[in-house]
């Protein structure tokens, strides 16, 4: 369970900071490659603040 809720909460955080990213340094805001880039930013931060939360946590249960 300590599983899905941290990757819920990875994932959730990850949309916050790398959608709104992707929108600001896209060179044109109103096509698909904000899309894109914005869940490509989206994975890659979600993965990383996958792992950073379970380097924290040290004594997770599983």
């Amino acid at each position: 369970m300590y599983r899905l809720v941290r990757g819920s909460i990875a994932t959730a955080l990850g949309s916050f900071v790398g959608l709104p990213v992707a929108f600001v340094l896209s060179p044109d805001p109103v096509g698909i490659v904000p899309i894109l880039a914005g869940l490509l930013l989206t994975a890659g931060l979600a993965a990383g603040f996958y792992l950073g939360m379970g380097t924290v946590m040290s004594a997770e249960p599983d």
